[in-house]
């Protein structure tokens, strides 16, 4: 009997189905989520190198140690208006909106944070240029934890809108947030437009 007299019998039909079984049962089992598929080796695992050091702040350590600002920069003339009596509440949050222009113009973004406490560490000089945009020296920026403070002693709070928007906000007499008393600016630049 030849291959193509069986093909063209009614039994032929069976031969390329049981062709596609025996594939299907060899596929299917490797091809199956969670199969272990990777090749065997004998090699020993690779030595894992260290874990990079965390860039969060832990709790013990609020603000990262001040950095020396570069003398060749003089101070900024906004930080000293912080919190002074000539000036008012929204005239400190346009003030800060200040600086944070200031720092986007020198380096092409906002500075990277997630805390009060981070703003500040990169206004203080945690940047490329070691500017001092904003000195720790101010009434403004509390001592023990590094964060910018309205005038009632209640740190700002500093919202990312968007990636070139940030609102600024005090809580106000009341030291509550969202409350009717509070005092808030919002710094953005305007989609397409320069700084």
């Amino acid at each position: 009997m030849s291959w193509r007299y069986f093909l063209r019998s009614p039994f032929g039909f069976l031969l390329p189905l049981a062709l596609t079984g025996l594939a299907a049962s060899w596929i299917i089992p490797r091809c199956s989520p969670g199969a272990d598929n990777s090749p065997r080796s004998t090699l020993p695992p690779p030595a894992t190198s260290p874990a990079p050091p965390s860039l969060t702040f832990s709790p013990s350590r609020p603000a990262l140690a001040a950095v020396a600002p570069d003398p060749a920069h003089p101070r900024s003339p906004l930080a000293d208006t912080l919190h002074s009596p000539a000036t008012t509440p929204e005239d400190d949050l346009r003030a800060i909106a200040g600086m944070l222009r200031l720092y986007r113009e020198r380096f092409g973004a906002l500075p990277a944070f997630e805390t009060n406490a981070q703003l500040v560490n990169a206004l203080a000089g945690a940047n490329p240029q070691r500017l001092a945009f904003l000195p720790r020296d101010v009434p403004a920026v509390s001592p023990a934890t590094g964060e910018l403070l309205d005038r009632w002693g209640t740190p700002l709070h500093i919202h990312a809108i968007s990636r070139d928007t940030l609102e600024l906000r005090s809580a106000g007499p009341d030291r509550s947030l969202f409350t009717g008393d509070d005092f808030s600016h919002t710094y953005g630049v305007p989609e397409g437009l320069p700084p």
